[in-house]
């Protein structure tokens, strides 16, 4: 039996995107018989995609204006959150999409004469990626057939609407309860120095910090680490935890495969 084993980038497609790659990663779940979630992912969606998506929304909700809010995000495009520029972009087009079927007369009724252009285009956008987000929270257990590996440190607490705002948080674990992704990564050492030693040599900023804490595990398995040692491990999380007769599925095969090829295990793109 074919088991994919799919990681954050699969989830968000499938969740928040639209066209070609919420299709393409669709299209890839059904050349499998069996598909697995780790809720590392479900971790992950919640404190990178969604939460941009809720950022977007918010601002909108806040500034109360189209035009004002596309200027915050070319202010935003100067900083180095550019994931988050990219992200709020999208869920901007996603929710353009999503109103191909909005009539003038239909805005007529719901508005009014006197309503400015500009207030419309943001109060409709805004629901449309309030709806986004409500409805990719609730769908996150659908996407694969089974979610695996679950995290006793992590609470999966819905995204809830106060004074107008949707609060997303805590986007974290919990404190004060052991790592449950560090206690199974120390299962194996062997995994964790070869896939320290496929990454340790990279220029990459996110390999460079993924190597330092796969070299803390094995080096000091007595030494806790924190939330922020959690994120940094990112890809190498799925490739430790995917299992040996599966795939792992992800748009990142450039960081996966180094890390999967390491320890025996198979990386495939939609």
């Amino acid at each position: 039996m074919s088991k994919a084993y799919l990681d954050t980038t699969i989830l968000a497609n499938i969740l928040l995107k639209t066209g070609a790659l919420r299709d393409t990663a669709l299209k890839a779940l059904k050349r499998f018989d069996h598909t697995e979630l780790p809720t590392y992912a479900i971790k992950e969606f919640k404190a990178g995609a969604l939460r941009n998506f809720v950022y977007i929304h918010n601002k909108l909700q806040t500034l109360g204006s189209y035009s004002e809010t596309m200027m915050a995000l070319q202010k935003l495009s100067l900083t180095p959150q550019r994931y988050k520029t990219a992200t709020s972009i999208e869920a901007i087009a996603a929710a353009h999409k999503s109103m191909a079927d909005v009539t003038p007369t239909r805005l007529l009724e719901k508005y009014g004469e006197n309503a400015s252009h500009d207030k419309i285009l943001c109060d409709e956008i805004r629901l449309a990626i309030k709806v986004a987000i409500f409805k990719a929270w609730k769908r996150r257990h659908r996407v694969a057939n089974k979610t695996v590996c679950p995290l006793p440190c992590y609470e999966e607490v819905e995204p809830y609407i106060k004074r107008g705002l949707i609060e997303i948080k805590p986007v974290q674990c919990k404190k004060g309860i052991p790592c449950e992704i560090e206690k199974i990564l120390k299962t194996n050492p062997d995994h964790l120095i070869a896939m320290w030693e496929s990454i340790k040599d990279s220029d990459k900023t996110e390999n460079k910090k993924r190597a330092q804490v796969l070299k803390k595990l094995f080096r000091n398995p007595k030494r806790s680490i924190d939330e922020k040692d959690c994120r940094y491990l990112g890809d190498a999380v799925f490739v430790f935890l995917a299992p040996e007769n599966g795939t792992i599925l992800t748009t990142n095969e450039r960081d996966h495969k180094p890390l999967a090829d390491a320890i025996g295990k198979k990386v495939e793109t939609p």
